[in-house]
């Protein structure tokens, strides 16, 4: 006789349930849990997995249950001995066997139901002993059990299959090869046939997420959580929910999930020293920790928690000998850590610092791409270290090489959009590097090529957030292309359009603000765009107007400044706004009132122009506030402190052409002033 496999254990529940239960006398009370138990032995799932089971103890134990329910009915043992080895047996084979498992659970609970009341666990006694006339009224309920629980093994052995396709698809994804949305839908068919396995619920999160549907990402990172059992499933669970509710912008309950993560890794990897994988599973959460902290403007401890997640990652790599493919997911960690640590040192000011971890991660992220170069990890990877690169270089008036790197990042981007349209991250990651670029030209006078940027990443955006009204992310972007746009608009001294689309912007970040007050970044765009508003009133010659909108964003940036204390970006947007401020003012009659502003802002600058001299915009401000003061009169600051900060600026070869005319001018009057 052939041995049963499992489509031969899944035909046998085709067959009609029998069971072997001692008799009882007429009239006795039912006991529940004996013809439960009793009817899960015998089901054909049961016999069949235990025939499966190929185990000669396992058989040894069913003879042995058998012989005691011959006992038993001949009144030579107890009942309760019975029931409790039949529970027995039953739980040791689910053990054994999850497919079982699943499908006896089904089964136990359509039982459990028909014994519910008197009649149906009499009802249940007669089936058991092999009455089957009269359990009649039962066995409809018996049907729909088996067919539960085949319907539940059947399942589980198909999304076997499923899944190894969707894991392959998957892999293929990861090389750029097949988009997002194909993965998705397998996943979807594996997830549907059998939803008790963490792991593809993380995956299809990431897919989710990865494709702007953040509702449904959301839902399926709660279900990992929900499924996972074992601590280590559960802590990479609760990191993909932590991904999830911060593109939705809930940074309180990402950071719930972070804190939760971190508690359970740091136990774990207490207890696994030398296992790599928990180790870079924590660097990454403390990287996530630290982001959010970021968001938050408590820059000391993101700073702190960023150091940590290097240290732990780069102690690992000398401490033990790493396959090949540990080490490059140690070095992808790694230029990551860098990547992110720039960005807080660009915030505290510390730009040569910050050029130096962005100059290693490109190269670390150059030498990912050349060993794997369709892997969109580490495409991503490189296009995160020219775009952050790429800012500091501007700031530190490197415009050509900044330039070359927004460029490089742009045509990567472009690429990786095209080979994946479904995979909105890179529309959204393509976009922002259109603002940035368009930024450098609008810096350097190109106004139609920095409004054609605008718009292009505007559509991006806007794409985006119509398929997915959650996304944080995409409405931010659309907010930013609106800002800019308005920008391009004052100079070519069209107020209305900038007025208007300035407004929209404002109301999309008030929305957003308002819906998490956490974010300290969501304020600081609302005051950047009211900033904005202000110079095109001010270009506009409505000065009474730009200095209401200037005194929107003053309040804003004075609570960042307060709450962060050490995050130089917002002390530099706090000192713009006061200095934009002041011209508003000086230029509605009110000296004493622009005087105030000015002096405000005046320590702050000078404390960052000394602190930095390759800051070009560090400079250009205090140049322009000196300027302002001696113009204003009565702060003790005079044209010949404006001539040698404009000079200064001249000789390192930064002076824009749109700014010479500021140190003409304060020439022309520190001569004024000397002339007797």
């Amino acid at each position: 006789m052939a041995r049963p496999g499992a489509l031969t254990a899944f035909a046998l529940l085709l067959v009609a349930l029998l069971g072997v239960t001692p008799a009882m006398a007429t009239g006795a009370v039912v006991d529940a849990h004996a013809e439960v138990a009793a009817a899960l032995f015998a089901a054909s799932a049961t016999q069949a997995a235990a025939e499966k089971s190929a185990d000669a103890r396992i058989a040894a134990q069913r003879a042995q249950i058998v012989a005691l329910a011959a006992k038993v009915k001949a009144g030579q043992a107890k009942q309760a001995e019975l029931t409790a080895a039949e529970d027995g047996f039953v739980a040791e084979l689910a053990a054994k066997d999850r497919a079982y498992a699943e499908a006896i659970d089904a089964f136990r609970g359509a039982v459990i139901h028909i014994t519910d009341t008197p009649e149906g666990a009499a009802a249940l006694k007669e089936f058991n002993d092999g009455d089957e006339a009269g359990a009649i009224k039962i066995i409809g309920q018996l049907d729909d059990a088996r067919d539960a629980a085949l319907q539940k093994a059947t399942d589980i052995q198909k999304a076997v299959g499923r899944r190894d396709q969707a894991q392959l698809a998957l892999e293929a994804h990861y090389r750029d090869k097949v988009d997002a949305a194909t993965v998705i839908g397998l996943y979807e068919q594996v997830v549907r046939l059998d939803p008790g396995v963490y792991l593809d619920w993380v995956q299809l999160s990431r897919l989710y997420m990865a494709t702007g549907r953040l509702t449904e990402a959301r839902e399926a990172s709660e279900a990992a959580v929900k499924t996972a059992t074992a601590d280590y499933d559960r802590a990479i669970a609760l990191a993909g929910l932590s991904d999830v509710r911060a593109a939705q912008g809930d940074l309180d309950g990402s950071r719930e999930a972070t804190s939760q993560t971190l508690i359970i890794m740091e136990r774990l990897i207490a207890a696994a020293p030398d296992d790599f994988q928990l180790h870079r599973d924590y660097a990454i959460s403390l990287q996530k920790a630290a982001d959010r902290l970021r968001a938050n403007a408590d820059l000391g401890p993101a700073a702190e928690a960023y150091r940590q997640s290097l240290t732990v990652m780069l102690q690992f790599q000398q401490s033990h000998a790493l396959t090949p493919l540990q080490q490059g997911a140690a070095e992808n960690t790694v230029i990551t850590g860098l990547l992110e640590l720039g960005r807080i040192l660009t915030k505290l000011g510390n730009l040569a610092v910050a050029r130096q971890c962005y100059d290693l991660a490109l190269v670390g992220a150059r030498e990912m791409l050349g060993l794997n170069p369709d892997n969109i990890e580490s495409q991503a990877l490189l296009a995160a270290a020219l775009d952050w690169r790429g800012e500091v270089m501007t700031a530190q008036g490197d415009l050509g090489g900044a330039r070359a790197d927004h460029e490089e990042q742009i045509e990567l981007l472009r690429r990786m959009t095209a080979a994946d349209a479904s995979d909105v991250t890179r529309a959204l990651d393509l976009a922002g590097a259109l603002i940035r670029l368009g930024a450098l030209d609008r810096r350097q006078g190109d106004l139609p090529g920095a409004m054609k940027l605008y718009q292009e990443a505007l559509t991006l955006g806007q794409r985006v957030a119509a398929a997915d009204p959650a996304n944080a992310r995409a409405e931010h972007t659309v907010a930013a292309a609106l800002v800019n746009e308005g920008e391009i608009f004052s100079r070519q001294n069209d107020l209305p359009s900038a007025k208007s689309t300035i407004g929209q912007s404002l109301v999309i970040l008030a929305r957003l603000s308002g819906a998490d007050p956490a974010d300290a970044q969501d304020y600081a765009d609302l005051a950047t765009a009211s900033l904005m508003l202000g110079d095109a009133l001010e270009r506009g010659g409505e000065h009474a107007q730009a200095h209401l909108a200037y005194a929107t964003s003053l309040p804003i940036y004075r609570r960042l400044v307060a709450k962060s204390g050490v995050d130089r970006s917002f002390q530099s947007a706090l000192a713009a706004a006061l200095v934009d401020d002041g011209e508003a003012l000086f230029a509605a009659g009110d000296a004493a009132g622009a005087r105030k502003e000015e002096m405000e802002a005046l320590p702050i600058l000078q404390h960052h122009a000394a602190g930095d001299a390759a800051d070009v915009d560090a400079q250009r401000l205090l140049a322009v506030a000196l300027s302002d003061l001696a113009r204003i009169g009565g702060a003790g600051v005079g044209w010949t402190e404006a001539v040698a900060q404009w000079q200064a600026i001249d000789h390192q070869g930064q002076l824009k052409a749109e700014d010479r005319h500021f140190l003409t001018e304060a020439i022309q009057q520190a001569g004024v002033a000397k002339t007797p």
